[in-house]
């Protein structure tokens, strides 16, 4: 990424990799809990209420996702979601970027619900975006729901292994390719507007979130059974461009730094 795209981290790194580390390769568990303590701080900075009605939508409280991207002067890195009912309202990455010697906070959000939604932080612009960032589209030819959350969630498994990706970033606009983590960082579900389950998957670079990949068993009120669909969000700000078993399903210019405060996806260092 910046740079999408919480329930896991630093360890992550071992499980979605399948490696073993020794003890000395082993990350340091005080400078872990200092890097988290950190990203708490900066990230409690920002207040998500309901632009209707100004009451506070909660953060869910551990990150979704820790990372670091030595290659890009990234540290510090961590995924938030707000909203702890059903799917999330917002989804921000936060991370410590290196610059000349220089060290300052990069933040992505992109609006993940239809919710109208006002984000606000001490000397900065208000967000308030206009609609989601997610455009749904269904699964054409899935299967039925499974009948479990266990069952249903390696039906979404199977579905997140179909997508490829990749990205085209920096000065001589190199294409770069982006992968799927194996696992979900976030779980689920809302009878009221019809989601019977759902996951947000990370398409990253390394463990870099560049956008998160939304999978839901759900139904219309017209409808007597549910359906899988996906919606693919953003947190990056270079050119993006998602497959899902071949076929182009998303791809989305590059965009810059300090965008109008009403878009979908807003990005503030």
């Amino acid at each position: 990424m910046l740079m999408n795209h919480w329930l896991l981290i630093v360890v992550s790194f071992v499980v979605l990799n399948g490696l073993s580390l020794t003890a000395q390769d082993k990350p340091d568990e005080k400078v872990e809990l200092e890097e988290l303590r950190l990203a708490r701080a900066q990230v409690g900075i920002f207040r998500v209420t309901n632009a209707e009605t100004d009451e506070d939508i909660e953060r869910i409280e551990h990150p979704l996702l820790s990372y670091t991207d030595p290659a890009r002067e990234i540290s510090n890195g961590t995924l938030w979601a707000w909203g702890r009912k059903g799917r999330p309202v917002a989804v921000g990455e936060l991370f410590m970027h290196s610059n000349r010697n220089q060290k300052f906070w990069v933040q992505a959000f992109h609006a993940t619900d239809d919710t109208r939604l006002k984000m606000t932080a001490p000397d900065r612009a208000t967000w308030t975006p206009r609609r989601s960032d997610l455009y749904f589209q269904s699964f054409v030819g899935a299967p039925a729901p499974a009948e479990t959350a266990v069952a249903r969630l390696q039906q979404m498994k199977a579905f997140a292994q179909k997508f490829s990706a990749h990205q085209f970033w920096g000065p001589e606009n190199s294409r770069l390719e982006l992968r799927l983590l194996a696992e979900p960082v976030h779980r689920y579900d809302d009878a009221e507007k019809g989601i019977v389950d759902g996951a947000i998957f990370i398409v990253a670079l390394g463990m870099n979130p560049e956008a998160t990949l939304f999978i839901e068993a759900a139904k219309d009120k017209d409808q007597a059974a549910a359906n899988w669909r996906f919606g693919i969000g953003r947190s990056s700000q270079s050119e993006l461009v998602i497959l899902y078993d071949g076929k182009e399903v998303y791809h989305e210019l590059w965009i810059p730094f300090q965008q109008q405060t009403n878009n979908p996806v807003w990005l503030v260092n």
